[in-house]
């Protein structure tokens, strides 16, 4: 019998569970055959024991038999001990990873029945496809019987398969929901592959907020962008109730629609401000018109507020990665305090990311001998001689302290973060560490960046689900 009558319906793939009773499962196998197109069935079976007739392997063999007829692929595997729990959660889950890293790429859905087998088996089973981070739709299913005979075995004509109500999907999506309330953007993104990428539904939008925040929190700010403008999720968004998690996370996503905006056009003019990146046709740009790229940026005040916001953005997620990632939290506050020295420098019309003989000539003579210590003429200004020269030219606003109490904190920032793996060495960051980090760069961003601004822009980029 051929499994090619049942194409156009959905390609699935049956887990089951196997005991000693051999009705229920059948009736599993057909009722997914007329429902679906069933790809293949797996079979999971408890070593048999002495006394049992039939016994789960013999039951496995007609099962076999019976989806070899109906066209389907089979696959059976043994547990040692299927009444003990440990050994259930321990090979149950390799035997389901192995089934899955072999899984064809053409099955849509995976149905796990677990109505035969002993007690321990489901909990097994269950555990193992919880721990799953796969893309394909599963849902768990058994077969139920309204009446039983005398001695408890369920009467066929009265069997019929009941499915959970995508138990393990709503988990999964509470799962989600929490990660994102958390601010753990990458883990919810992973979570919700499991999602189908339909793009409709709660589910669906679920699933391309978590891309929107996880790119958001990556900085990839061109593709959040991007993602909005084909998933149109603030639109989608409005379907759902006012207070509710989904509604949350909607508002949040359509007050970060234009920043997405501001913050492309920004990353685009500071590209062009870079030597052999700015193009026009097929001739490079001369450093005349990265010049030009410098007075249009000083001369347009809605692109110097994105970058003021950008740099708010940059702190925040920092803020962000103390709990969940002390290491990237380092390297975000770094990346803050970098963002805006070149900011400020940029306002004095020196670009930190092209610095020519005649650039650089220019700048020792506005700072003159002030100057005290030894300066290489590189390509770009790295962050501490950037500090010393805008503390020269009376670019820093400090507060209560000289420059060198500032100068000791940005120390204290880019030691730590060349010390980790995103510097130059393998030092473990703790959070203490990373929280200490974090304070040293809000301090830090105070004297380039106006205070009130700065605390009002990172009130407009926090991502806040309350």
């Amino acid at each position: 019998m051929s499994n090619l009558i049942n194409s156009g319906k959905r390609r699935v793939m049956l887990i089951l569970t196997v005991g000693s009773s051999l009705e229920p499962l059948e009736k599993a196998i057909s009722h997914e055959y007329e429902r679906s197109d069933l790809i293949s069935v797996v079979a999971l079976y408890g070593r048999p024991l002495p006394g049992q007739n039939p016994n789960p392997l013999q039951v496995t063999n007609r099962l076999g038999q019976i989806a070899l007829q109906l066209g389907s692929a089979f696959m059976s595997a043994e547990i040692s001990d299927a009444e003990d729990v440990d050994v259930c959660l321990q090979e149950i889950r390799e035997e389901v990873n192995k089934v899955f890293d072999s899984i064809d790429s053409k099955v849509q859905e995976v149905v796990v029945n677990i109505t035969g087998g002993s007690k321990p088996m489901p909990i097994g089973i269950y555990n193992a496809v919880a721990r799953l981070a796969t893309g394909i739709p599963i849902r768990f299913s058994y077969v139920a019987s309204k009446m039983r005979d005398a001695s408890g075995k369920g009467i066929s004509a009265t069997m019929n398969v009941r499915y959970f109500p995508d138990t393990l999907t709503r988990e999964r999506e509470y799962e989600v929901l929490d990660s994102l309330k958390h601010g753990e953007f990458t883990r919810a993104y992973m979570l919700s592959e499991m999602f189908e990428d339909s793009g409709k539904g709660r589910l669906g939008f679920l699933k391309h907020a978590c891309k929107f925040f996880y790119l958001w929190d990556s900085f990839q700010y061109k593709e959040s962008y991007e993602l909005l403008a084909k998933q149109h999720l603030v639109v989608q968004g409005k379907i759902f109730e006012e207070g509710s998690d989904y509604r949350k996370i909607a508002n949040l996503i359509e007050k970060l629609e234009p920043l997405c905006g501001e913050f492309k056009l920004v990353i685009e003019v500071m590209g062009k401000l870079k030597p052999g990146t700015w193009k026009k046709g097929k001739r490079e740009v001369e450093l005349g018109n990265i010049k030009k790229a410098i007075h249009r940026f000083n001369s347009d005040f809605e692109l110097k507020r994105g970058y003021e916001k950008l740099v708010a953005d940059c702190i925040e997620n920092a803020g962000r990665q103390v709990r969940i990632s002390p290491v990237e939290a380092v390297a975000k506050a770094h990346r803050a305090i970098d963002l805006a020295a070149k900011y400020r420098l940029l306002l004095k019309n020196i670009n930190p990311d092209h610095t020519d003989n005649a650039m650089w000539n220019e700048v020792f003579n506005r700072i003159g001998k002030q100057y005290d210590g030894p300066i290489q003429r590189q390509h770009s200004i790295t962050l501490q001689p950037a500090i010393k020269i805008l503390g020269l030219l009376g670019a820093l606003n400090l507060q209560n302290h000289d420059s060198k109490y500032y100068l000791e904190k940005i120390r204290d920032v880019y030691q730590t973060r060349n010390a980790s793996y995103f510097g130059h060495g393998f030092t473990e960051i703790s959070e203490a560490t990373a929280q200490r980090i974090f304070g040293a760069s809000c301090e830090v961003l105070t004297t380039l960046i106006d205070v009130d601004e700065l605390l009002r822009d990172r009130a407009e980029v926090a991502l806040d689900f309350d």
